[in-house]
């Protein structure tokens, strides 16, 4: 998978899993302590989290890191 996908990937996978818990961009960036605005670059790809981020972003959302680099309807195990 090319670069340009896995950041695809990772920005339908954060919209599509804060929906699924029904979590605004602003109650998200409450739950990380950053501002909304930070929330909409990511999904719109003007922004992209660091490693660190990104865990938080899962622990947030109750996922792991992984879930946001796999596209849906794909098992991780599924990658390899």
């Amino acid at each position: 998978m090319q670069a340009d996908e896995l950041r695809q990937v990772f920005r339908d996978n954060l919209k599509t899993r804060r929906e699924e818990l029904g979590l605004t961009q602003v109650a998200l960036a409450d739950r990380l302590g950053v501002g909304q605005p930070y929330i909409s670059d990511l999904e719109a790809g003007r922004k992209r989290p660091l490693v660190d981020t990104l865990a938080d972003i899962a622990e947030a959302l109750e996922t792991t890191p992984a879930y946001f680099l796999t596209p849906i309807g794909v098992t991780s195990s599924a990658l390899s």
